[in-house]
């Protein structure tokens, strides 16, 4: 089969115009615009190397609201080691279609009121200054094309170890301390675990791949359940009951501790779990209070040895 340039261009502009009618849809319901803008700016940090940081804030969101964090195209993925895994599995955002090369030098672009028209190619643009120029040659933007990427997660190959300091740390970070909880923000934490961030039962470290201070506390109220619930000795896997635990205690101390990023209650996360073990959340809630009842007055005592305001009380 030949390849024929104009039918992949017009795939190309077809996709571009799918993906950007999706977003604006997205982004029109409810609250999603500015949580989209929220998220993707709030993730942003200067320490970190993710390619990401350099596209324009639409295909940040784009790239988020098709559930990643960290894409990047084929050609950079090989030059780290790394090769998609399902080639169908593709994320699209938008590149400016750069098909006219205009020489400006030799009056081939007239202006006529408020638009400028190309002698060659009789196109009529709205502004130049969309162009850029070297001084005898303006490229100038017409449309969008589809550009591919893939996310981290769907790569395979040379282990990527890009760690970095979040712009803003959850305010119960110290406890991690008191723990002696090696805490690591990674770039690609995909490579380890699938999960938004995990800690392990035997060498006392936390991974974590999104920086909102619930998943800190999800994780870090495993391991305080670890120390005062369970006698050192936490289950591998997902078990219900230490999911149950962690969640609700982390939307409690979340609530008490981080008064400025107070996300929802996780209802469906603990309501998945309480089926699992065919019973109502009202049961499975009941059923691990006692045990979030203790890790709370640790943390609380243990907040206070560290002179950390309880939020929700200053009020």
């Amino acid at each position: 089969m030949s390849y024929d340039k104009k039918k992949w261009i017009a795939d190309q502009k077809e996709l571009a115009e799918t993906t950007l009618k999706a977003q604006v849809e997205f982004l029109s319901k409810g609250d999603n615009l500015v949580n989209s803008i929220a998220e993707v700016e709030f993730l942003k940090d200067p320490n970190d190397d993710r390619p990401c940081w350099n596209w324009t804030l639409r295909n940040r969101m784009l790239m988020k609201n098709q559930g990643s964090f960290d894409s990047r195209n084929s050609n950079i993925w090989r030059s780290l080691g790394r090769f998609p895994k399902d080639w169908q599995k593709k994320i699209t955002i938008l590149k400016p279609n750069l098909m006219h090369l205009h020489k400006v030098d030799k009056g081939l672009i007239k202006k006529s009121g408020r638009t400028f028209k190309c002698r060659t190619c009789n196109n009529e643009f709205q502004n130049l200054s969309l162009g850029i120029s070297d001084g005898s040659i303006l490229t100038i933007p017409k449309g969008y094309m589809a550009q591919t990427v893939y996310d981290v997660s769907n790569t395979y190959g040379t282990k990527l170890e890009n760690t970095y300091e979040p712009k803003k740390l959850p305010v119960l970070f110290g406890l991690a301390e008191v723990l002696e909880i090696k805490v690591s923000y990674l770039s690609d934490p995909t490579m380890q675990n699938d999960s938004h961030g995990f800690v392990t039962g035997h060498d006392n470290a936390m991974v974590l791949q999104v920086e909102n201070p619930k998943t800190f506390y999800h994780e870090l109220a495993h391991k305080i359940d670890q120390k005062v619930n369970l006698n050192g000795k936490l289950k591998g896997g997902q078990d219900p009951q230490q999911e149950i635990t962690a969640e609700l205690t982390a939307s409690v101390l979340e609530k008490m501790y981080e008064v400025e990023n107070c996300g929802k209650f996780s209802f469906d996360y603990i309501s998945t779990y309480a089926e699992k073990q065919k019973k109502t959340v009202d049961q499975a809630i009941n059923q691990i209070l006692p045990r979030v009842e203790k890790i709370l007055k640790w943390v609380m005592t243990e907040a206070e040895n560290l002179n950390i305001k309880n939020g929700m009380i200053a009020q």
